[in-house]
């Protein structure tokens, strides 16, 4: 009994307690399957599945965004489990699991150093056990469903953990005289990783400068002059993730307005800040999902009542830090939903996670009195209560059709209803993909839309369709294109990729058999795309057929140039020189294709 108490004692305990129940009450996911942007993020990414690990580092696998660590956790478990789901939710446990026992370490560290004095180092300012029931409340609260269920929210869940880990190694150097260059060489680490995993970790370093400035022994500018190369960073990779997002039209590179933008964005942000610590005990405000919608007397509420929550926290600041400290990691953690990448301001529970470490940490705020005996029964009863509301929130996460049909089902638009027909094909249930497009088609609300059924079309080989709905949408964007200024046309006509728009209608074209019209929507790719080697190698082909032999060559030429690791360029360049008669080409061309292609050589 003795080695019992002495063991419950230890650290570790609460460690070891906290990780199981955060495993135990998700662990259900383990039997779901894919859902929504999992099958964007990495089924069939050509990157991933081959384990390119330059590439990764390099550009990411993605395209539309640079979050090298995330992608390369997809690859490590695509090694390990191929397309089997299991292994890419026992990841995401594994990551949640952790980040709740590093939030306990972050909890405790952050309260000794708020107790700090000059000359004066605070030990175990608060309890194990507090900190250890704050950490619990962020494990089990159901607003972490989405980032847990969702696969490809991996991203969140590194940049959680690695926030928390280099935090707590910055706290180590600010607060102790020994090993401070090992713990400072940590903190930039975990710096470098909460940014290589997703965009909402660049305000990491606001929240040190944070900690030196409430960490009263490091009130010194040494020790802000010990931030810069995190701001460095921070500064290096938000250029970047701005390149990544002005590429793929997530954000608008026009600054006119940018004065008027910020401050819409400024008072949707407060009327976010209100919205999450009412969502954490299940009080949903009436508004949209972008809150834009929203009255100016909301507005105007949350102005007041964050301001008021500040004041309030700024005249304790001396008896209770820790609630003024909390307030502002909880703000800091929401700047990036103020569209400086691609978060327009939205409500949603993946971008809470971040900020939701603030919101827990305002719980050690809280003085108890005797709570300690009621311990047990509080922990026992406030985990079932949330085991119980998660419940009815796991059934949409189970497979990709039960989420994409909650999702037409609240919102009723045809990006939802595509996306649930697109499920559908997938477990083979033709019928009911037919009707979901139907509805996706009646749901229509401009040419994006239509693009997006006649994706969905071409992929699964309805070429009509497809051709159909693609020139529906290529009217639309014609009409559009004709009334609108040059900045919107330029922003209508990239929107949606012009160039996948343009080769995809010209591969449905071919697979009908209207050769002219395909070559046509080819060339049309070429123009705004001209260094894609496929582009020029099916543009070749086509020319071949119709008997303009020398723009054959000439195109599967720059095919060869433009990506000498495609092997059906030489393919073709071997074809045609054999076709005009050019017996040296063509040797040479059959050498190349049995020296660095020998499966394609064997086949032709």
């Amino acid at each position: 009994m003795n080695k019992f108490l002495k063991f419950t004692s230890q650290r570790y305990f609460y460690d070891l307690i906290l990780f199981t129940v955060a495993v135990a009450l998700y662990s259900p996911s383990l039997k779901n399957g894919f859902v929504g942007d999992d099958y964007l993020y990495f089924i069939g990414n050509r990157f991933i599945s081959t384990f390119d690990l330059k590439y990764i580092l390099l550009h990411g696998a993605i395209g539309a965004d640079y979050c090298p660590l995330r992608d390369l956790s997809f690859a490590f478990d695509y090694l390990v489990w191929g397309e089997d789901p299991f292994g890419f939710h026992l990841t995401n446990l594994i990551l949640f699991g952790s980040t709740a026992v590093a939030f306990k370490y972050f909890i405790t560290n952050v309260s000794d150093l708020l107790a700090d004095r000059t000359g004066q180092r605070a030990e175990s300012a608060i309890p194990d056990v507090q900190a250890f029931l704050a950490a619990l409340l962020f494990a089990i609260h159901p607003i972490q469903l989405e980032v847990v269920y969702a696969v490809h929210n991996r991203g969140a869940l590194l940049t959680n953990l690695f926030f928390v880990l280099s935090c707590c190694a910055f706290i180590h150097f600010l607060r102790n005289e020994q090993d401070r260059i090992r713990s400072y060489a940590i903190a930039l680490l975990f710096c470098i990783g909460t940014f290589m995993s997703r965009e909402y970790g660049i305000i990491l370093p606001l929240v040190l400068l944070l900690l030196a400035a409430f960490h009263e022994p490091s009130r010194r500018v040494s020790t802000f002059i010990r931030t810069i190369p995190f701001l460095i960073s921070a500064a290096v990779f938000y250029y970047i993730y701005r390149q990544y997002a002005l590429a793929a039209n997530y954000i608008s590179s026009n600054t006119e307005s940018l004065p008027l933008e910020l401050l819409s964005r400024g008072v949707v942000a407060f009327k976010i800040m209100i919205y999450y610590p009412l969502h954490l005990f299940n009080i949903i405000i009436p508004v949209s999902d972008k809150l834009d919608s929203a009255s100016n007397m909301l507005s105007v509420m949350a102005v007041l009542v964050v301001t008021g929550a500040l004041a309030v926290a700024f005249f304790k600041r001396r008896r209770n830090p820790a609630l003024l400290f909390s307030l502002l990691l909880y703000l800091a953690c929401l700047l990036p939903v103020m569209n400086f990448f691609k978060t327009y301001p939205v409500v949603t529970d993946r971008y809470a996670y971040l900020p939701a470490l603030g919101l827990f940490l305002l719980v050690t705020s809280i003085k108890f009195q005797g709570w300690k005996r009621y311990l047990p029964i509080a922990f026992v009863a406030f985990t079932s209560t949330q085991a119980l509301l998660m419940l009815p929130l796991r059934k949409p996460w189970e497979n990709d059709v039960a989420f994409w049909r909650q999702q037409a089902t609240m919102y009723r638009g045809s990006y939802f209803f595509t996306k649930l027909g697109g499920a559908l094909f997938r477990e083979g249930r033709q019928m009911e993909g037919e009707e979901a497009l139907t509805m996706a088609r009646i749901r229509s609300a401009g040419a994006n839309d239509d693009v997006l059924i006649g994706d969905l079309y071409f992929k699964r080989g309805y070429f009509e369709k497809a051709i159909q709905l693609y020139n529906v949408a290529l009217s639309k964007y014609a009409n559009s294109s004709a009334t609108a200024s040059p900045d919107r046309v330029k922003i209508i006509t990239t929107k949606v990729a012009m160039d996948k728009l343009y080769s995809n209608l010209a591969g449905s074209y071919y697979n009908v058999g209207d050769y002219k019209n395909s070559l046509f929507y080819y060339e049309q790719a070429i123009k705004l795309k001209p260094r894609v080697a496929e582009l020029h190698s099916n543009a070749g082909a086509l020319y071949a057929m119709g008997g303009d032999l020398p723009a054959a060559l000439r195109e599967f030429e720059l095919a060869a140039a433009l990506n000498p690791g495609y092997g059906p360029a030489f393919v073709n360049l071997v074809k045609i020189s054999r076709d005009l008669g050019n017996r040296a080409k063509e040797k040479e061309y059959t050498e190349v294709l049995r020296n660095r292609f020998p499966d394609l050589f064997r086949k032709l």
